[in-house]
């Protein structure tokens, strides 16, 4: 009797199913389970780990308020090399040289008309290129004609204003200018010798291409500062613009990404322009937008452009333009703008090598925004690897999206049955059954006289 009572004590009752306590328990086991599945699908993505190796690279984060113009701004780099485009400053030159050379080529350009100052410019390139002269060679013989007379009233200007009698100059920095204007003067005439020779078809020395290309850094110099932030497309900006692109169509990308200064972010760009204009500049985001427009005529032999608007991390919803000669090979066919076409909407992530020109404005729906503008040869990119499989040809993604929400609706569903069911009284103790506690004989009594009844 009494093991029958012991076996039956350790009986213990089903749980409480609607009870709190319960309830909460199976919420935390299935949110649990949720994670653990959310955690294992983020960790098969590559992207996750990159971290990983780039723990030892060095930030490319400039100070935020540094406003101090690179190294080489100051005065014009005697580097052969046509990426070293000298960068723009407030301060200016420091080099009376090239201060001259810089002011007087201002000066010249300004007197002639557009196109002329396209055709001299293409004449230039053409001869660094050594490539076949552009334009008719006795249009372009008129065309250095009139530029030498320029410089010729510029030197006479020049002398008339370093000698006048008002001049606040001292006699020892007058002597210094007009040795500066002599040897500017001298420097105008190899770099006029060389263009002729170039239009007559005759074999330039060593000696004129480093003429030509000394000249040219000039240019660069003058054309980096005509180019102004937050605003649209001007025509004044024309020759950077071409001299970029012109660089672009003969480096290759491999020699593009040697030169950048490296991963620069949204803000950097679009908060320090002066420090990055000209530049090489690497930026890494996703392609939101992407169309071709045509380009005005010029000398490089670029036709059009390709447009992608990328999305950055901390770009939020501004992007960064790029203007692009050609789309990354195997690229989905990119359309060309249209009233009735705005663009191929994608979602790709791409890295862009090239020169950071200005903060570009732009119109919108909303009225008119501001991006940072890259001109790049061509976005690198990588096809996205192809959905995994699963046995029974459901995409893995799929499938585990499927298991995801039906646990999110088991976890919703035990939150209501939580949240709006009864709260059910825990008892102390558990009351025996009525048969429980009851002997299966009754016990035998003795009389007074001992004998059992």
């Amino acid at each position: 009797m009494t093991e029958n009572r012991s076996s039956k004590a350790k009986i213990k009752p089903p749980p409480n199913y609607l009870s709190r306590r319960f309830q909460l328990r199976l919420m935390t086991m299935v949110g649990s389970l949720l994670l653990i599945l959310f955690l294992m699908s983020e960790a098969r993505r590559p992207e996750n780990w990159k971290w990983l190796f780039e723990l030892d690279k060095t930030a490319q984060e400039p100070a935020a308020n540094n406003e101090e113009p690179p190294a080489d701004a100051d005065t014009i780099t005697t580097s052969d090399d046509d990426a070293q485009i000298a960068l723009l400053n407030t301060k200016g030159l420091t080099d009376p040289l090239d201060m001259t050379l810089v002011d007087g080529w201002s000066r010249v350009l300004r007197q002639f008309a557009k196109e002329e100052q396209y055709a001299l410019r293409g004449l230039i390139m053409s001869a660094r290129r050594k490539s076949a002269a552009t334009g008719d060679a006795n249009q372009n013989a008129t065309l250095l004609s009139r530029v030498d007379d320029a410089w010729n009233r510029f030197f006479l200007r020049a002398m008339v204003g370093i000698s006048e009698p008002g001049s606040t100059l001292t006699d020892e920095e007058k002597a210094e200018w007009i040795q500066t204007l002599d040897q500017a003067k001298r420097t105008w005439q190899a770099e006029l010798s060389s263009l002729s020779r170039y239009d007559g078809h005759l074999q330039l020395e060593t000696s004129d291409f480093e003429t030509l290309a000394a000249l040219q850094r000039r240019l660069d110099y003058l054309d980096l500062n005509s180019i102004e932030d937050n605003t649209i497309h001007r025509s004044v900006e024309h020759p950077a613009w071409f001299r970029f692109l012109e660089i672009l169509e003969h480096e290759t990308p491999d020699q593009l990404a040697t030169r950048s200064v490296g991963d620069i972010s949204f803000l950097q760009l679009f908060n320090q322009p002066d420090l990055y204009r000209g530049k090489l500049v690497t930026v890494e985001g996703r392609v939101r937008l992407a169309y071709r427009v045509p380009a005005r005529k010029n000398d490089i032999g670029v036709d059009g452009y390709y447009l992608f608007w990328i999305q950055t991390e901390d770009s939020s919803d501004a992007p960064i333009v790029a203007y692009c000669l050609d789309p990354p090979a195997g690229f989905p066919e990119v359309p060309l703008k249209t009233d009735k076409n705005r663009g191929l909407e994608l979602n790709e992530d791409v890295q862009v090598t090239g020169y950071f020109f200005k903060r570009w404005v732009y119109p919108t729906d909303q009225g008119a925004s501001v991006a940072p503008l890259v001109l790049a040869k061509a976005p690198d990119w990588q096809p996205r690897a192809p959905e995994p499989v699963s046995d029974s040809g459901v995409p893995v993604g799929i499938l585990t999206l499927c298991i995801v929400a039906a646990l999110a609706v088991g976890v919703a569903l035990a939150w209501a049955a939580y949240r709006f069911s009864p709260a059910q009284a825990q008892p102390g103790f558990v009351l025996p059954s009525q048969d429980e506690g009851l002997p299966d004989e009754l016990p035998e009594f003795e009389d007074s006289a001992g004998e059992a009844k």
